[in-house]
């Protein structure tokens, strides 16, 4: 099983795909995908991540989020910052393809999401990365 980041919206949008594969870029590892974030001058993947706290709850044993753990709300970002996020990486990657290993993956992802970001921003609805395992 592979790790991959997947795109959640705030709301459905009639005849839009979201999915991405998301699988070159979660297998870059986070310290390499940290690395060529940081040499982009874009926050990390990681910035963008969340999820509903009752799903995680759900998802996570009760027993080993005790009592008190108090989980933090669904964040939700604008098209807008996921689209800036997409072009600055690409570009990076585009003039520094030796960055990453599997690059040419990377820049494919990268283009799904931007296409899903492109939509959702002209439609004016909110996103949020969550990571499948």
């Amino acid at each position: 099983m592979s790790v991959a980041f997947f795109i959640v919206t705030e709301r459905e949008i009639d005849g839009l795909d979201t999915f991405v594969n998301g699988k070159a870029i979660a297998g870059l590892g986070d310290e390499a995908l940290q690395a060529v974030c940081t040499a982009a001058g874009v926050g990390s993947i990681f910035d963008f991540v969340s999820a509903d706290p009752e799903e995680l709850a759900d998802f996570l044993d009760d027993e080993a989020l005790g009592e008190s753990v108090e989980l933090a709300p669904e964040e939700w970002f604008a098209a807008a910052e996921g689209l800036q996020w997409t072009v600055k990486l690409t570009a990076y990657l585009e003039a520094h393809p030796a960055a990453v290993d599997g690059s040419a993956e990377v820049l494919e992802d990268l283009a799904e999401y931007r296409a899903v970001f492109e939509a959702l921003q002209s439609h004016g609805v909110r996103w949020h990365f969550q990571i499948d395992f």
